[in-house]
């Protein structure tokens, strides 16, 4: 059988091969520098202990390139003949050179052409293939961005890059500047982390009674790729994501350098429709009428610089983004609106009778009106990249990097909206947000060592400052200001809810690959490592708690955190076109809250109520109990006649001094603050555990590939869930570690020559779900919590599932191109039976019929209620280009489906305590259309327009309720120097 053909490493030689097994299976090492061709193929001949035939003059005046690491026989021709118009027949022992069919031209060739590297399907070398066919001839769920598509669809937030993708969804991109990833249905608490150039970054933050919401600030300014790896990755990247892995490279050199040249700038400019700057007055009324390109205040600029020297590569990048608040579209607005069932009651002929009516409500569209501006949507960010490569020799580098992140963003919080009583919003001052980033990535590849493949280092910091409107009322510090009467003017706003915190973060990786051989047993790959992460989060800087705010513990979360692990992937195929994996990965972590919690000191006692002979009342007094705690006639002032009697509106009287006929106790028990604190133990968690993985992987034939991967991973609690905080208890109850069991199957299928002429690339994937012990916030038994406390606290649930299936396809035919990509979910559930069972016990929430086990929107109070995906969504991108590749021109059309949910604004145990409920967003569907032209070899404009048909529209898991921008054109124009 042949292996996967891709014309992406395309080298031009068509391989006619019926070779033995061991010359099929049997891998060498080879370090061969660049040199004349036939010296290059009698070194291959001669390690391979091969007879190389072939007439002299076929080889006079070819070159042949640097041919490093482990290959095949065939690969090893396959990259030496590359573009040389040479076959190679491989006829038993023998190697046979002939002049190439003339007959067949170098394209249709190259879609025979094999993949340099490929050992096995699942075992090859990625880097030797072209991103855009990685989805396809990777064992499992993958998506590779680059540059040009992002800038293609860049839209107005970030988290518009990653709209489109199947079965990847962005939570909150509307409000806040950042992204929220959410990979088949989960996100939040790093299950899905987001890596830019090695390092990590990403905060939780408090959207009040919409819930929680995490963030990862990127500019797609300065990207280059990014790699989604959907489920548990077993790599250094991987630990602890449990949904999946977005990795971000930002810009190269080869994104900046024209062909050939050493030294260049990329300079990069535009402007975008649909936006206006943010007024500066709290009480704006917003506007009504979009601006065009011509007179819009979005604009954009980055440049870039790089150089590419013998001994290190250099790149230097500015970044520049200013974008007003948009303006939604005009169309559709009217599909959020429902009908509300009231009633009222009348007198009629003395007699009050109920009336039952419907009106129409606008649901969560009341504050945005079709075509007005939406407040609180603007963001300004500048960024700055420095990074340097340092070519140690020519199997080793060492690349640096420092990414700055400065951003000014529209931000209200989102409880405001969901108790806003009118029918418009304020506009709050801009949020600010401050990143640094530091990397340092080490990578060295033996020419000849099979045991040190793929050596990676990896150190890298974070260190985040935030001043983002997202605090508590409850728990933001006041510095000693004084308690606002109301909270929505705009001075209370800068007390309530402004929060000042800062996060670091620091992380070290290593990982080899070791590669064994063997001409009875195959080839086994071995790749191992281990990752460590420490996180911190606290006050930022010139924060000042007052002695009020410790006493009553309004201070912002501050903990560290701790984690580390081993993991080991081991990869064996015994025939080319069959490999086993098998592997797992060992954590281990500890989580510190570093804030006292102080309870004031209360003074318990029960209250007597004393009445003279008449009846009257003469007042109330406190009766205390013992030093044991009982309530004894020594202490008893009816008995003592010690004690102060109090009534309303006189002066307290010795009890001594009154008349008392009866008496009688209050009922229960009350507390008397007695302006002392006493601190309780600061709290610590720490667990450990094991997960593993398997598959198994099959080239079914010339074009077919499939494979079957069950993959575990564990997530440890996170900070936001080990500290006392906002959202939840001040009590922190135990949490086991989430374990996700993941099952997938995939097929792919590549062929260049589909009826011919069609380059053809389709996968298709079943994957079934299972997150048991999910951790999330549930409902608690009030006597584990104090009177004043929240019901709710971090804990696990019983399990979160999601199955369903992916397509993703890409078709090539001529000057005409499609990506056409799908996600279906069969199933989406929170199950937690002793949730389910409080509920049903409560007499005040189970009012409405049968109260299930496993709920498709998840139980009161849960965060899970919006990380629900689309049940269905589609994407399709059709283009086509034209003048020698000059001009592309295309459209892209996604459309979004509703959540399969059961939720029920009527059914109390869904909404009972009145906090992250479920947005209930419709269906809709956008048009987007672009055009690039390349003016010359080293300038180019392009021109897009997003929603084109001004659609109303609220994005899938928002939590703001902020529609999305209407219809929006960008030029922008690029230049090469």
């Amino acid at each position: 059988m042949k292996k996967m053909q891709f014309s992406t490493v395309a080298l031009a030689i068509g391989l006619t091969l019926s070779v033995p097994a061991v010359a099929n299976t049997s891998v060498m090492m080879l370090d061969i520098r660049p040199q004349p061709l036939e010296a290059t193929l009698n070194q291959i001949a001669s390690q391979s202990n091969m007879t190389l035939i072939f007439d002299p003059e076929l080889v006079v005046s070819l070159n042949a390139p640097q041919l490093q690491g482990p290959v095949t026989v065939r690969d090893a021709l396959n990259q030496a003949l590359q573009n040389t118009g040479i076959t190679a027949t491989i006829e038993g022992n023998a190697i046979i050179l002939k002049k190439l069919d003339s007959s067949k031209s170098a394209t249709d060739l190259a879609a025979l052409s094999v993949v340099g590297g490929y050992i096995a399907p699942g075992i090859f070398e990625e880097t030797a293939v072209e991103a855009a066919d990685l989805p396809y001839l990777k064992t499992s769920s993958n998506v590779q961005l680059s540059e040009e598509y992002i800038e293609q669809f860049r839209g107005t937030s970030a988290g518009d890059m990653l709209k489109g993708i199947p079965g990847v969804e962005v939570g909150e991109s509307r409000n806040g500047g950042a992204i929220d990833v959410n990979i088949r249905g989960v996100q939040g608490q790093n299950r899905v982390a987001v890596v830019i150039d090695g390092s990590i970054q990403s905060n939780t933050v408090y959207r009040g009674y919409a819930g929680i919401s995490d963030r990862a600030y990127v500019d797609p300014d300065l990207i280059s790729t990014v790699s989604i790896d959907k489920g548990p990755t077993n790599n250094a990247q991987g630990m602890g994501a449990v949904g999946g892995v977005v990795v971000m490279e930002t810009l190269k050199t080869a994104d900046i350098l024209r062909d050939g040249a050493h030294h260049g700038v990329r300079f990069k400019a535009g402007m975008q429709s649909n936006s206006v700057d943010a007024q500066t007055n709290f009480d704006a009324t917003p506007r009504a009428d979009a601006p065009g390109l011509i007179g819009s205040d979005g604009e954009f600029a980055n440049l870039a610089y790089a150089t590419e020297q013998e001994s290190f590569d250099l790149v230097i990048a500015a970044s520049r983004r200013d974008i007003g608040n948009y303006f939604a579209g005009d169309k559709g607005r009217e599909d959020y609106f429902y009908d509300e069932e009231k009633s009222r009651w009348n007198e009629v002929d003395g007699t009050w009778v109920e009336e039952k009516y419907t009106v129409v409500n606008e649901g969560i569209a009341r504050f945005y009106k079709p075509g007005e501006e939406v407040l609180n949507t603007a963001n300004k960010t500048t960024s700055l990249l420095i990074k340097p490569t340092i070519k140690i020799n020519d199997d080793s580098k060492l690349e640096l990097s420092y990414r700055k992140y400065k951003a000014e963003f529209g931000a209200i919080m989102a409880s405001q909206i969901y108790r806003n009583e009118g029918d418009t919003l304020k506009q709050w001052k801009p949020s600010k947000q401050d990143i640094d980033s530091y990397s340092a990535r080490y990578q060295y590849a033996s020419p000849s060592n099979p045991l040190l493949q793929k050596l990676k280092i990896n150190l890298w910091h974070t260190e985040s400052d935030s001043q983002i409107y997202n605090g508590s009322v409850f728990t933001n510090p006041r510095e000693g200001k004084d308690a606002p009467e109301q909270h929505d003017c705009e001075s209370c706003v800068d007390v309530l809810y402004l929060a000042k915190t800062e996060s670091l973060r620091t992380g070290f990786d290593i990982s080899n690959q070791s590669i064994f051989t063997s001409a009875d047993h195959g080839t086994t790959s071995l790749d191992y490592g281990y990752s460590f992460q420490k996180e911190s989060i606290g006050k930022g800087d010139g924060v000042n708690y007052s002695q009020e705010d410790i006493n009553y513990n309004r201070v912002y979360r501050d903990g560290d955190r701790y984690e580390s692990s081993l993991f080991v992937q081991a990869k064996w195929s015994p025939k080319d076109w069959l490999s086993f994996e098998l592997g797992g990965r060992y954590s281990w972590f500890k989580a510190q809250d570093n804030n006292t919690y102080w309870t004031e000191d209360k003074k318990k006692f029960k209250t007597i109520y004393l009445f003279a002979e008449d009846g009257t009342r003469l007042g109330q007094i406190n009766w205390f109990p013992d030093e044991n705690g009982e309530y004894v006639a020594a202490t008893d002032p009816r008995v003592t006649g010690e004690g102060l009697v109090e009534n309303w509106g006189e002066d307290p009287v010795d009890i001594a001094s009154l008349d008392i006929d009866s008496s009688f106790l209050g009922w229960g028990e009350n507390s008397l603050p007695l302006g002392t604190f006493t601190a309780s133990e600061k709290t610590a968690r720490d667990n450990s555990g094991f997960a593993p993985n398997l598959a198994v992987n099959m080239q079914l034939s010339d074009t077919w590939l499939a494979y079957a991967r069950y993959s575990e991973a564990l997530r440890m609690p996170s900070l936001m869930e080990s500290t006392r905080g906002w959202s939840v208890s001040s009590r922190i109850f135990d949490i086991e570690p989430e374990r996700a069991k993941n099952k997938e199957i995939g097929f792919s299928y590549i062929n260049d020559e589909l009826f011919n002429s069609v380059k053809s690339r389709v996968k298709i994937a079943y994957f079934d779900n299972k997150i048991e012990d999910y951790i999330t916030r549930r409902t608690v038994d009030r006597a584990l919590v104090s009177d004043t406390d929240i019901g709710l606290a971090m804990g696990n649930s019983d399990s979160f599932n999601t199955k369903g299936f992916e397509l993703q396809t890409h078709f090539t035919v001529g000057r005409f191109y499609t990506d056409l990509s799908a996600t279906y979910y069969t199933e989406a559930e929170l199950c937690d039976s002793e949730i389910a069972q409080s509920f049903r016990d409560n007499q005040y929430a189970n009012r409405q019929g049968e109260i299930p086990d496993c709920s498709k929107s998840g139980f009161s109070g849960m965060y899970v209620a919006n990380h629900i995906p689309p049940q269905e969504s589609y994407a399709a991108i059709l283009g086509a280009k034209f003048f020698n590749d000059s001009l592309d021109i295309g459209t892209r059309v996604t459309y979004t489906g509703e959540p399969d949910t059961d939720y029920d604004r009527k059914l109390s145990w869904q909404n009972y305590h009145g906090s992250a409920p479920h947005v209930p967003t419709v269906a809709y569907t956008l048009i987007d259309i672009y055009a690039r032209y390349a003016i010359t070899d080293n300038m180019e404009v392009n021109f897009n327009i997003a929603n084109l048909t001004n659609e109303f529209y609220l994005d899938a898991l928002a939590l703001s309720l902020m529609p999305g921008p209407g219809r929006t054109s960008r030029l922008t124009f690029t230049a090469h120097f």
